[in-house]
């Protein structure tokens, strides 16, 4: 398995280049990380998607980020108006790790160790995901 990036800056790439990047590379996947803002009562971990394909994923990859962080489960969504989730030519999931307006979540995503974690969590719902490792025991 490969793992490519369409930024590894904090440059911002307008959302139509990631989505043109990802399909010139003909991805299998595409992984859309975002951090939330809502107020400092916001708080927890979602995981978006469109298509049954990516409902699957942001199963998988919401589990695993629960899992590994005991952040609050927000759950997973559909959504069919973002652009990285309908530009792209391959299923395609927008995890929203967490708000940076709640004060807690901003201090701990300061941390490479919790943003180490965070990709960590997700790597691991992709590979269960193709079955490439056991699904963990349902509770």
């Amino acid at each position: 398995m490969v793992t490519r990036l369409t930024r590894s800056t904090d440059i911002f790439v307008e959302l139509g280049e990631r989505c043109s990047i990802a399909n010139s590379w003909h991805a299998d996947w595409f992984v859309s990380v975002h951090l939330n803002s809502d107020g400092p009562s916001a708080v927890g971990i979602e995981t978006l998607y469109r298509g049954n394909i990516g409902k699957h994923l942001a199963v998988d990859v919401q589990s695993a980020l629960i899992s590994a962080t005991g952040d609050t489960d927000r759950g997973i969504k559909y959504r069919d108006d973002l652009y990285v989730l309908n530009g792209t030519q391959m299923p395609a999931i927008m995890v929203e790790a967490g708000f940076i307006s709640h004060p807690a979540t901003e201090e701990k995503l300061d941390t490479s160790e919790y943003r180490t974690l965070l990709a960590t969590a997700i790597a691991e719902g992709i590979i269960i995901h193709l079955d490439l490792a056991p699904r963990p025991p349902v509770a």
